[in-house]
């Protein structure tokens, strides 16, 4: 199958809302009254999911050189095709950043753990599941 123009935009713009949407509901279980146990399993989450959006937002847009625009609908098996392609971009990514001479720098260090979070992410929704992450339930209270 030939991908349309703008499948990869179409597909980081969804994937990257349902992210932050996430982000938004832990936020929002944060202020409510929690276990620890349950805290702490939330602000976990929350920063892999951090992770994730870091990959999503802005690591992906500069290696595939993407254009912000208005993202169109995603297309039936664009999904699948796009996350193949994270996949194996995101390998490429993090290989190169294990692999660079000396220390990393902070901000290295945040690409190389959005580069796993893209690849961990990617691999499991490929086999239907939210990349490591969960799905999209309700949180624990």
């Amino acid at each position: 199958m030939a991908r349309r123009s703008g499948a990869r935009e179409a597909v980081l713009a969804d994937r990257l809302g349902r992210v932050r949407e996430q982000r938004a509901a832990i936020a929002a279980a944060l202020d409510g009254l929690l276990s620890a146990d349950a805290r702490d399993g939330l602000v976990r989450r929350d920063e892999e999911l951090a992770a994730l959006e870091r990959g999503l937002g802005v690591l992906l847009p500069t290696a595939w050189d993407l254009q912000p625009g208005a993202p169109r609908a995603v297309v039936s098996g664009e999904d699948a095709e796009v996350l193949a392609d994270i996949r194996v971009t995101a390998s490429v990514l993090a290989l190169r950043l294990q692999e660079r001479p000396g220390p990393r720098s902070p901000l290295e260090e945040q690409d190389l753990a959005a580069a796993v979070a893209l690849f961990r992410f990617a691999h499991t929704a490929l086999g239907d599941d939210f990349g490591g992450f969960g799905s999209f339930g309700s949180f624990p209270g």
